[in-house]
């Protein structure tokens, strides 16, 4: 009983640590994709004064 017991807890800490890495890993997507928006979005603005 004792090991069911650790094998269903450290399952569901994988399972957390997958969730929470996911999780990370879509927000820095979400991050790099809006500086990468602003980069482009300040080059025509740098265009247009020019």
């Amino acid at each position: 009983m004792k090991g069911g017991a650790i094998l269903f807890t450290f399952g569901l800490l994988t399972i957390a640590l997958i969730g929470a890495f996911t999780a990370f890993n879509l927000a820095v997507a979400k991050l790099l994709n809006s500086v990468t928006q602003l980069i482009k979005a300040w080059r025509r603005l740098k265009k247009r004064i020019k």
